[in-house]
């Protein structure tokens, strides 16, 4: 206890204010005279805590846990701790990271800093200015991450209405034909999609033909590198919307979309089987959503078979007369969860397809 001078208990904000469901703080030193009464007084203080008591240990906790922040010393028994800020702040940048060292020295508390830590400590230092720092460097991470997924839900938003302006003025222009009506459909599921828009994995489009559900049209890759591929290309060339439908024809013209358009075409469901969740959700016009294969519309075991997906949602497309058809959305790669904003916005696409049909 001859480097951290013990203090007072400072109270602090709430976890959940600081640290997300499952993030921890990192302690790591190879001094458990050091690291495990650290520990013990962040936990105290309402903190998640996990501990390393060398590199190689960290990096196997980094592998295994939500790190949010890492108390490193720079003094380790198998490598420098400021060997270690470049690659961390490289595989892990949302990780804010408190250097602790027993050198008070500038040039080395200046290294660090250039080499992406966010804050440093010189030891013997009290335990609450610990926590305060801390606490700082939590609550500015927060504030840098909050701020970016504001700026993602004003693209996105953007993304959307610029979408719905633009479907809008081609309905207006002229009656549409069979293959304006595609382009419409085909655009409404690029959206849907989208890396600026709702970001579905994939997307498919059923329409009612006599008395079939009958798929029509679908987007969705093959695998993750293939939708961060084609998103990425997107997003270089600057395309505009339209631009970029054209371009999702040509992919599916060179197979990029194949096995879901394959998958689209197969799905055949008769009207008269009104227990079909699909067949309910027409009917009924209300959303269906499937979590882990299961629904309050009933028995989905058929639909999670085909799709090869346990969790994805279904919504109606209508008109005041009579059913039009269904749009599903999954996220079959990333397995990201579909939450009640999505089907919100979802619903709201669907509802431009159904004023095009």
């Amino acid at each position: 206890m001859d480097l951290i001078a013990s203090g007072f208990q400072h109270n602090v904000a709430a976890p959940g204010e600081l640290l997300a469901p499952g993030e921890v703080v990192a302690v790591v030193d190879d001094d458990p005279a050091i690291r495990e009464p650290l520990v013990e007084y962040l936990e105290d203080n309402g903190l998640a805590v996990a501990a390393a008591d060398s590199g190689t240990a960290f990096r196997e906790l980094l592998r295994d846990r939500k790190v949010a922040l890492a108390l490193l010393d720079i003094g380790l028994p198998d490598m420098d701790g400021k060997e270690i800020l470049p690659l961390l702040k490289q595989d892990h940048p949302d990780t804010a990271i408190l250097m602790l060292t027993g050198i008070a020295d500038l040039s080395t508390a200046m290294a660090c800093l250039r080499n992406g830590a966010d804050d440093f400590l010189a030891k013997p230092v009290q335990l609450t200015e610990i926590l305060l720092a801390v606490r700082r460097n939590l609550e500015r991470r927060r504030l840098v991450l909050a701020n970016r997924q504001y700026q993602q839900d004003l693209e996105t938003a953007n993304f959307r209405i610029q979408l719905m302006h633009q479907l809008s003025l081609k309905m207006n222009t002229v009656y549409l034909n069979t293959v304006e009506l595609d382009e419409i459909l085909q655009a409404v599921l690029v959206g849907i999609t989208a890396h600026e828009g709702l970001r579905f994995n994939r997307a498919f489009l059923a329409l009612v033909e006599g008395d079939i559900l009958q798929g029509r049209l679908a987007i969705g890759p093959g695998c993750r590198d293939e939708a961060e591929r084609i998103w990425s290309e997107v997003s270089q060339r600057n395309l505009d919307f339209f631009e970029i439908v054209e371009d999702m024809k040509s992919c599916r013209d060179e197979g990029v979309n194949a096995e879901v358009n394959r998958l689209a075409r197969a799905l055949t469901i008769p009207l008269a089987e009104t227990d079909n969740i699909l067949v309910r959700c027409l009917r009924e016009r209300r959303s269906v959503k499937v979590e882990g294969g299961l629904c309050a519309f009933g028995d989905a075991a058929g639909l999670v078979g085909f799709l090869g997906s346990d969790e994805f949602v279904a919504v109606p497309l209508y008109s005041p007369g009579r059913p039009l058809g269904v749009i599903i959305a999954d996220n079959f790669i990333t397995r990201r969860p579909i939450s009640t904003g999505h089907v919100g916005a979802l619903e709201l696409f669907s509802s431009q397809a159904s004023l095009a049909i």
